[in-house]
């Protein structure tokens, strides 16, 4: 599989996942705060010392893509 079908293929996931986020999130209820508290757990995450460089990056990623709608994951609520 060449990279620019790759490339479509993990923008249309990223995508995806945004969206379900979302909406998990404007829905409220028991899976909205759970979703909440692991988006918390991993902004903990991403300010605890010790962490490789690679491992915050990712961390990083993951909360752009679970929190689409905080513009900066280095930002408290």
């Amino acid at each position: 599989m060449n990279n620019e079908i790759m490339e479509l293929r993990i923008s249309a996931i990223e995508a995806a996942i945004k969206t379900i986020s979302a909406a998990i999130c404007a829905n409220e209820g028991p899976v909205s705060e759970d979703l909440q508290n692991q988006i918390k757990i991993l902004r903990n995450q991403l300010a605890s010392p010790g962490r490789t460089v690679n491992q915050e990056a990712i961390t990083y990623q993951v909360i752009k893509l679970l929190d689409p709608l905080h513009c900066d994951p280095w930002e408290p609520f």
